[in-house]
């Protein structure tokens, strides 16, 4: 299973594994981690880390039912982006997402 990490509060760098980390800018989700998991088999999800422990752990296409995943990695770290933004937000609040935002940022979910 492959993993990608974004946000992390380390440097920039990619490891033997292919995993990518990326700081973020903004320091307010600095405190937020997002880590894409899966592989293109059986699709992706993202967990998403508060302090380096595991926070939210996504596996599935939020607001639509089923079992879907994402079709890549992508739209996985949109909505994992979207979600860390939220959190940001409301600092604490288990954040939703809705079809119109998938639908805005173009998830495939049907």
């Amino acid at each position: 299973m492959a993993s990608i990490c974004f946000g992390c509060t380390k440097s920039s760098e990619n490891n033997q594994q292919g995993d990518q980390k990326i700081k973020h800018a903004n320091p307010v989700n600095s405190i937020y981690t997002l880590k894409i998991t899966g592989n293109e088999k059986i699709g992706w999800g993202y967990e998403v880390y508060k302090k380096e422990k595991l926070f939210i752990d996504q596996q599935i296409i939020p607001a639509i039912g089923g079992n879907g995943k994402f079709k890549t990695i992508r739209e996985a770290k949109l909505i994992g982006e979207l979600v860390i933004q939220k959190l940001a937000r409301k600092n604490s609040d288990l954040p939703s997402i809705s079809i119109n935002e998938l639908d805005s940022l173009k998830i495939q979910y049907h």
